[in-house]
């Protein structure tokens, strides 16, 4: 049960907060993890993200930066989200859920049959994440495999037109959370299958690469 709010106005701030309060304490976005019945981080300290401004969705060169704070149902309505994270984003069928849950969040949950997080792997994703030492740069996968609680700011993902994407879903029923999830990215080299990423969740603590099945597969 949250017990204590803070509202930072500032990133150093929450960062600080973090800090200072330890394990109890959360950051809090949408809320749709946090607040889940079935969740497993359940905190007693709630660290609102809503003044911090990290809803934008914007383009550099090549590469797409969606701040922490996009809803998934703005995932779906901007024209530079890749086509396999608005895939990933279209399974949460509820849209109440997808205009308040944020990628952040989904992220930050580490939920192993989480939607988006197959789609970030294969996509290669990169987060840029704040702590008391200041930015720094994660993938996805060493995010969610690890036990970092830093505060994510944004989500980079290159535009790679030579690799070709896939995810798949499975649920109890077409509105219920899904129970496992997968997805595959790879180039094509002379019909050759070279550098492909195979991740599957819901099968273990966290999402899992399957090393072994990439090594055969390249």
């Amino acid at each position: 049960m949250i017990t204590g709010s803070f509202k930072p106005a500032s990133v150093e701030e929450a960062v600080k907060l973090k800090k200072e309060l330890g394990k109890s304490a959360g950051f809090l976005a949408g809320g749709t993890v946090v607040n889940a019945a079935f969740s497993h981080h359940k905190v007693d300290q709630a660290i609102h993200l809503e003044q911090l401004g990290l809803n934008t969705i914007s383009k550099k060169g090549e590469e797409i930066i969606i701040d922490s704070g996009v809803t998934l149902q703005a995932l779906l309505d901007n024209s530079a989200v890749p086509v396999v994270l608005k895939k990933a984003a279209s399974h949460f069928v509820n849209r109440n859920i997808r205009n308040i849950a944020t990628i952040g969040g989904n992220i930050g949950g580490k939920k192993s049959s989480a939607d988006l997080l197959p789609a970030l792997i294969v996509l290669d994703a990169q987060l840029t994440v704040a702590n008391a030492k200041g930015e720094q740069t994660i993938s996805v996968q060493d995010y969610v495999s690890g036990d970092s609680q830093d505060l994510i700011l944004n989500i980079k993902i290159k535009n790679d037109s030579q690799r070709k994407y896939a995810i798949t879903q499975w649920a109890r029923t077409a509105v219920d959370i899904s129970i496992l999830t997968a997805g595959v990215s790879y180039q094509l080299d002379n019909n050759k299958i070279i550098n492909p990423i195979v991740v599957v969740g819901g099968v273990g603590k966290s999402v899992i690469r399957l090393a072994e099945v990439e090594a055969k597969l390249n």
